[in-house]
């Protein structure tokens, strides 16, 4: 009797477990607004203006809570406990195994190892382990952008290569963009898709890379209004259709979305207005939670200014809900260049800095 009376407790608190699971970041969502107000418990006594010194600086939250924040200013890796207490920094200068040039995107494979991406001109992906401790180095065919972790010990990541500008967009170079997924053990390389964009985002599109709730690999181009997924072996196994119609180009977007550049021909400095289209792109930016569930975050008006709407699709593609992000005092725009929050079931966490700060210091924050 007592045999079973345990099975069944533990059954019943496993049914628990998952229902809260699959639903906490859901319901978060259908409150129409997440309020950007950090938590005063987090991260008490840490002293940011020593430790951020500037904004260069991204996120990732491993699944037992610890939080990495890579440094690009001293090419280290910072490891954080679940409540904000920094444990240590790891990574040092250098091109050798463990050592990192301007560290940037991360993402955790297989729940094991922290996956690192550095200077792009490096043809290599650097593995941690959760501890800080080095892994491993993957040597890449090309200098790789933006590695994502999937699923089976594969990296998925993107290649560049540069094209001279076409006549109506002179000043802008473009770039053949490759997606590759990477086997961290066999070292194969496995070319998935290509596309083409510019250093003109908002004319020619970006490409985002992000993993699935079942770590296949979810593919976007922002000038398209769906997601593709690509198993690991980088078969295309579906397409989720996005419920966004484009921004039309007005004089308020020309001025906040328009790109200025400074060429200098013959020593002297002109300026340059890159092209911008009819539409600005679907989208801004896009991630996955802990739950599996998609973010899109949407284009706006002033991309600097919020509250940032974003889509809520399950991890099948269909779409939950829409809601905002307000900021309210505090300075954040989703970029897909740099991650700057993530949503886990551990909450929701942030780097980003006050309105008026002068010195414009970056901190970690949890919200939720």
């Amino acid at each position: 009797m007592k045999k079973y009376l345990l099975l069944s407790i533990s059954v019943f608190l496993s049914y628990l477990l998952c229902s809260a699971s699959g639903t906490e970041l859901v319901s978060l969502y259908e409150k129409g607004t997440i309020v950007c107000s950090p938590d005063p418990g987090f991260a008490q006594g840490m002293d940011w203006g020593s430790l951020f010194f500037d904004g260069r600086r991204q996120i990732q939250v491993a699944p037992d809570g610890s939080i990495f924040v890579s440094n690009q200013s001293d090419h280290t890796i910072s490891r954080f406990s679940p409540d904000g207490i920094l444990q240590k920094h790891f990574g040092r200068q250098g091109n050798g195994p463990g050592e990192l040039e301007q560290p940037g995107s991360m993402s955790i494979l297989d729940g094991r190892f922290l996956v690192v991406g550095d200077r792009h001109s490096n043809h290599r992906i650097s593995l941690f382990r959760l501890d800080g401790t080095f892994h491993k180095m993957l040597k890449t065919r090309r200098p790789p952008s933006f590695p994502q972790a999937l699923s089976q010990n594969k990296v998925a990541y993107i290649a560049s290569i540069s094209r001279p500008p076409v006549p109506a967009d002179s000043m802008v170079y473009r770039y053949l963009r490759t997606v590759y997924i990477k086997d961290a053990d066999s070292g194969e390389e496995i070319e998935v898709v290509k596309c083409t964009t510019s250093l003109n985002p908002v004319k020619d599109g970006t490409v985002i890379l992000a993993k699935t709730g079942e770590g296949q690999l979810l593919v976007g181009m922002t000038l398209k209004p769906e997601l593709d997924v690509y198993d690991v072996s980088g078969r295309k196994t579906k397409s989720i259709s996005l419920d966004i119609s484009p921004l039309k180009v007005n004089n308020t977007i020309k001025k906040n979305h328009q790109m200025n550049f400074v060429i200098t021909r013959d020593g002297k400095p002109t300026d340059y207005k890159a092209p911008i289209g009819e539409y600005l792109p679907y989208y801004s930016d896009l991630h996955v939670d802990s739950e599996g569930n998609i973010l899109v975050f949407l284009m706006t008006e002033d991309p600097e200014q919020g509250p940032f709407p974003f889509q809520v699709y399950s991890p099948e593609g269909k779409l939950i809900c829409r809601t905002q992000l307000d900021t309210r005092e505090y300075v954040f725009k989703p970029d897909p260049r740099f991650n700057k929050l993530d949503f886990t079931n551990h909450g929701v966490f942030f780097i980003l800095y006050k309105k008026g700060d002068e010195l414009e210091t970056p901190r970690l924050a949890k919200i939720w």
